[in-house]
């Protein structure tokens, strides 16, 4: 990612930092993490981004003069908030002024500064400078196991994580958007222990490095997600839904549970078809043409089916008691439970790049336009 990319990035963190904070979700440590954050992120971008600029733009007028003027008045901002207390109610007020000047000049920044970069500097620089700035930011620019931070980030930053979650049943996809104390307390895990598997996964530099979705190309993402999750899906919902209706048929008279798991493979089915339908006609081919705005709306739409899909896999699990066959299931019972198990499976990971990855970035992007 080149460094225009990695401070979009980090905008979209910091905003995202800065509405828990207005909102009330801080402590004094939080609080300070975030103020380091910030400085650290003015101080890299001046000291790469607008110093490769001074080299066609007046450092004493125009944006840049203008965007460290902003710079001087955010890190005032800061220095009175190191240390203070969030609960205080003049801290809140200082707060919510900060991220009216903080976001205001984000956008700056990216409608402005950013499209004075990309005629100024050839990609190769804004690579190169990528790269510093990647470096200079270390393990600050990820997020961290905190009791805070959201799923999502950690599932789309640190991909590691996502078997951590599957292995705890732990929603990284349509839920994504709680905390990880939140999603502990939803699901009646111990934050600790999954904390600590999260620590230890993170820590195995022996582990193979998942793929790095967020920073691969629109084009590719889309093209993996077609490839691996559409492909073949169709058929195999429909193999499912068979398979389901034959259990019912045979044994739903002993085990009445398999007459709502058929219906729901019924709905699930036709929900996923008609969703498929709609990303492989509309939303795909939009956005791989960059046109994001049009289908903002429709982004939104599919989001709303996800969680619908979500709520149906997750009541398929509550059926089945987790899709465990009792000992005198059938060959083809024990199939359609080990198929819908693979089903939810596949389809937090589907639903994970395009929520948490594809459909973030470009709505981000969209936002900044």
């Amino acid at each position: 990612m080149n460094i225009l990319d990695e401070l979009r990035r980090d905008h979209d963190r910091l905003r995202s930092d800065l509405a828990d904070l207005e909102a009330g979700r801080a402590t004094q440590d939080r609080l300070g993490r975030f103020v380091r954050e910030l400085l650290t992120h003015a101080s890299l971008e001046d000291e790469l981004l607008f110093h490769e600029l001074e080299r066609d733009l007046p450092a004493d007028q125009g944006p840049l003069a203008m965007m460290r003027e902003e710079h001087e008045q955010i890190e005032a901002g800061l220095a009175r908030l190191g240390g203070a207390d969030p609960a205080d109610p003049s801290v809140r007020a200082e707060i919510g002024g900060l991220a009216g000047i903080a976001r205001d000049h984000f956008r700056k920044e990216e409608d402005v500064l950013f499209a004075f970069a990309e005629r100024l500097i050839d990609g190769a620089r804004l690579s190169a400078l990528g790269a510093v700035f990647r470096e200079g930011r270390g393990a600050q620019a990820l997020p961290q196991v905190r009791p805070e931070v959201r799923i999502a980030d950690l599932a789309r930053e640190q991909p590691a994580t996502i078997r951590v979650f599957q292995r705890h049943g732990v929603d990284f996809c349509c839920g994504g958007k709680r905390s990880l104390a939140e999603a502990c307390e939803r699901h009646g895990i111990s934050y600790d222990r999954l904390a600590g598997d999260l620590a230890t996964t993170l820590a195995d530099v022996t582990a193979e490095a998942p793929e790095r979705w967020a920073e691969r190309t629109v084009i590719d993402l889309v093209g993996h997600i077609l490839a691996r999750f559409h492909s073949g899906l169709r058929d195999e919902l429909a193999r499912l839904e068979a398979m389901a209706a034959r259990s019912r048929d045979r044994h739903g008279d002993s085990a009445l549970e398999l007459f709502e798991v058929a219906q729901v493979v019924t709905d699930l089915r036709r929900e996923m078809v008609a969703h498929l339908d709609l990303e492989e006609r509309e939303i795909f081919p939009a956005l791989m043409r960059g046109e994001t705005g049009p289908v903002l709306e429709l982004l939104r739409e599919a989001e709303r089916e996800h969680e619908g899909v979500g709520r149906m896999l997750a009541r398929l699990r509550e059926l089945t008691d987790g899709f465990r066959p009792p000992a005198e299931a059938c060959n083809t019972w024990r199939g359609l439970y080990h198929g819908l198990s693979e089903l939810e499976r596949d389809t937090h990971l589907h639903v994970h790049l395009e929520n948490n990855v594809l459909f973030h970035r470009m709505t981000m992007e969209a936002r900044a336009v």
